[in-house]
């Protein structure tokens, strides 16, 4: 069988104005998924749980509430002090808000590291979804830093891209094929004809499918192209087509899967 692991980054707007209009807008993306029974995973910053504890209460019914950081600042900016703070100060508000702990963990921009897995690890996350498995030749990304498994593993101490034996799991994100990656910003440059393409070419065995928030509303920044109304209608074509090959799930419903933490 198998597996899309379908993911979304609630965040601040990517206009440079401290704006939340895809936070506020988000039910845009939701309501796609509701019509294709998706449980998606929302990694959801700690300013927006804080902002919108009522919005994510809501989505918290149908979708897993995961962890994306405090603030939308990647982690080679902060000290390790200001990255156990952040870790313990979203513990805390997401067991306040939805009286659960939150299982999962995704770095902004992708910037994981061996400190932040033994952070994690440390402080009772389950998974952590932040490693790009592969990438286009030739292109940079700042959070891609080389090759690692395309499954679920449990990482090395000494190199996060490398299978170990920590307790946490990483799920890579994993592309389509040829190193390009199923994500909102790509899918709105290329659109769903050149997915459905790939699609013919490779199905990898998991799959992963992830988009922010803000690629729901109309913005004007740099990389606003076919976000709005065209993103949400790309949105649906693509999961039509996905559906066919793929099961959608969420992060924590693939790591009860894989078998050990059915009763977590």
């Amino acid at each position: 069988m198998r597996i899309c692991v379908v993911s979304v980054d609630v965040e601040e707007d990517l206009d440079g104005e401290k704006s939340f209009r895809g936070v506020e807008n988000l039910n845009r993306i939701l309501e796609v998924f509701e019509r294709f029974d998706i449980e998606a995973t929302l990694f959801v910053t700690g300013e927006v749980l804080e902002k919108y504890q009522d919005l994510v209460v809501r989505w918290a019914t149908k979708h897993e509430i995961a962890c994306h950081g405090y603030y939308h600042t990647p982690l080679y900016e902060l000290a390790m002090s200001e990255r156990e703070k952040q870790l313990d100060d979203f513990w805390g508000l997401c067991k306040r808000t939805l009286g659960q702990e939150p299982k999962g963990f995704r770095a902004v921009q992708h910037t994981i590291d061996d400190t932040q897995l033994k952070l994690l690890e440390k402080r009772g996350f389950l998974y952590d979804s932040s490693v790009i498995s592969n990438y286009v030749p030739l292109m940079r990304y700042v959070g891609y830093k080389g090759k690692a498994p395309a499954e679920p593993y449990s990482p090395s101490c000494r190199s996060y891209r490398d299978k170990g034996n920590m307790s946490i799991l990483e799920i890579p994100v994993v592309p389509l094929a040829f190193g390009i990656p199923l994500t909102g910003s790509w899918i709105r440059m290329f659109g769903p004809k050149f997915y459905r393409m790939l699609l013919l070419v490779k199905k990898p065995p998991l799959l992963s499918f992830t988009m922010h928030s803000w690629d729901c509303v109309e913005l004007t920044s740099r990389y606003s192209r076919n976000t709005g109304t065209g993103f949400v209608e790309m949105l649906s074509d693509l999961l039509g087509r996905i559906e066919t090959s793929y099961t959608f799930v969420s992060a924590y419903r693939l790591l009860q899967g894989i078998g050990g933490h059915d009763n977590i």
